[in-house]
């Protein structure tokens, strides 16, 4: 890895990007950020929720930030710890970011888009002096054996850097397990729901009362309680509403076909 770094570091050089830049050179625009991150939305909410778990357990003193990005380094959704303003003073993470080489310099995210494996950084392996503040980590987050996406973190320098690796692998690992069981009941979902019950999802998403939906369909009004009722049983859901919650969530309705 020490290759690379030396590589990417002259590359830095070469392309005369100045060491004291205080921002990423590259930020996607709103509207780009904005289908990046419905691309990503269920991955992405799983990570804060993990993140969130994590620095309330185990970095409840020591600052954190935790970063989740595209398979081509873009910040998708941003994690900092409550104790963490001091640490994110002079530059706070944000969405939209490029953390690629060429946007940031050489950083532990650049490298690990590079050779595609975890990779942890000293301070001053970072080549803009921004970031000499921080100890960073990334790793490619694999789903079904393929990157999904990346994940960094940020903490004092000074940190441990065992402590920081097993820190980025909980995370890591609690986010594939619970992706993989959101895919897995998607899944299960999208194979128990008949044509006719999704048809009645699409109605109900798009405010049809049950009258309504009956004229559109040609079916009984009994019929179609029957089939909202049992939506409502296959999808765990109190009422008709949480069901197309619960079905835009598990990707058995798309937000397309609401009007």
């Amino acid at each position: 890895m020490r290759e690379q770094i030396k590589d990417s570091w002259f590359r830095c050089f070469q392309a005369e990007l100045d060491k004291k830049t205080e921002n990423p050179l590259i930020n996607i625009a709103s509207n780009k950020l904005f289908k990046l991150q419905n691309k990503y939305q269920n991955l992405i909410k799983i990570f804060l929720a993990n993140s969130q778990k994590l620095t309330d357990q185990y970095f409840t003193i020591q600052p954190l930030g935790s970063i989740l990005l595209s398979q081509k380094g873009i910040a998708l959704a941003v994690h900092l710890s409550k104790n963490s303003s001091n640490l994110f003073k002079e530059f706070r993470p944000k969405t939209g970011q490029s953390w690629q080489e060429e946007s940031f310099g050489t950083n532990a995210l650049s490298i690990s888009l590079e050779l595609r494996e975890r990779v942890i950084f000293a301070s001053n392996e970072n080549y803009l002096f921004k970031l000499h503040d921080f100890k960073t980590i990334a790793q490619p987050l694999e789903i079904d054996n393929n990157p999904a996406a990346f994940l960094l973190m940020l903490t004092n320098k000074e940190y441990n850097s065992e402590k920081l690796e097993l820190l980025h692998e909980l995370l890591i690992t609690r986010i594939k397990r619970d992706f993989q069981q959101l895919e897995k009941l998607k899944n299960n979902t999208q194979l128990s729901l008949t044509e006719i019950s999704k048809l009645i999802l699409e109605l109900s998403a798009n405010g049809l009362t049950i009258k309504e939906t009956s004229q559109r369909l040609d079916l009984s009004e009994a019929a179609i309680k029957y089939h909202r009722n049992k939506i409502c049983q296959q999808l765990h859901a109190a009422n008709i509403s949480q069901a197309v919650a619960k079905s835009i969530k598990y990707g058995v309705l798309n937000l397309n076909a609401i009007s």
